[in-house]
């Protein structure tokens, strides 16, 4: 798997919509490392990335209900919020399919009227595949493929474990998340 772009809105200390482009800011290189001083949302991008790919993140391990998650996560005074990564990966086979996929997976929250004072509604996820032969900075909105959005994880679920083939969110979690200190 390789992460192309991550989008944040309103996730812990991250107000407004904050992008980090991997191709464009780091030229393509396949190791990095995040740093900045407490505070400044280095854990908040791995938390969108887990949040965007699997629906939870470690740092909320004992929370189970998806409301309670949500509004754990949502920035303080905000309505609404969401987590966004475009991503690829390797398909084998000679298929449509076949070579390098792009999609786009996206968790994403409100409160109840997008009022900072709403009630928290359950979070959406969804999936989207980018159109063979499209390139990615050439993509508009019509070359994206829906494959799932619902707020109901076990219509979301399949569709993800499909997608991110064996790739587990304990997979994700051992791989690219070092905790700190």
């Amino acid at each position: 798997m390789k992460l192309h772009r991550i989008a944040v809105h309103n996730l812990n200390s991250l107000y407004d919509e904050q992008v980090v482009d991997l191709e464009r800011d780091l030229e393509g290189a396949s190791l990095f490392l995040i740093q900045g001083p407490t505070g400044s949302g280095k854990s908040t991008l791995m938390d969108a990335v887990s949040l965007a790919l699997f629906g939870t993140t470690p740092r909320l391990r004992g929370v189970r209900k998806a409301s309670d998650m949500a509004s754990a996560i949502l920035s303080h005074g905000a309505g609404s919020g969401f987590a966004e990564v475009v991503f690829s990966r390797w398909h084998a086979g000679d298929g449509p399919l076949s070579g390098r996929v792009t999609y786009r997976a996206r968790w994403a929250v409100r409160r109840a009227r997008d009022k900072a004072d709403g009630k928290v509604q359950d979070p959406r996820r969804s999936l989207d595949r980018l159109q063979p032969g499209v390139a990615l900075d050439e993509a508009g909105r019509d070359d994206w493929q829906i494959l799932t959005s619902d707020s109901r994880q076990k219509f979301c679920a399949q569709v993800f474990d499909e997608n991110l083939a064996v790739f587990s969110v304990h997979d994700f979690h051992r791989s690219m998340l070092l905790a700190p200190g």
